[in-house]
């Protein structure tokens, strides 16, 4: 993990890249991976109180979907991907999204909305 002005930049480290977790006073966001990982190229990158985390999934190895686990407490957060199209909103919850993997990167946007 590196900070600096604010931000965080996380490479996850957690053998497939299909994990992420973070946690930050009563705030708690999770997100896991069916099929494709976090790119090992591209941190994910979010801001001290995790109003935006952006991230890149790498899915160049299939086509197909990728299912995303989504879990949230705390806050209310959109989920977008790279067209800005909204792949759902979550709070309080865990849910699933389907997202098409077209390209062999999918940049994803989790903004907290609240």
């Amino acid at each position: 993990m590196k900070e600096a002005n604010g931000t965080l930049k996380i490479l996850p480290r957690d053998g497939v890249r299909q994990r992420f977790y973070i946690v930050k006073d009563d705030l708690k966001l999770g997100i896991t991976l069916d099929r494709g990982q976090f790119s090992s190229d591209h941190e994910i990158i979010t801001d001290y109180d995790l109003n935006v985390i952006d991230l890149i999934i790498d899915t160049a190895a299939f086509r197909g979907n990728v299912e995303m686990m989504v879990s949230a407490a705390g806050a209310e957060y959109i989920i977008q991907d790279q067209d800005e199209t909204q792949l759902g909103i979550i709070k309080d919850e865990s849910k699933t999204i389907s997202i098409n993997a077209a390209d062999d990167k999918i940049k994803i946007e989790i903004s907290k909305i609240n």
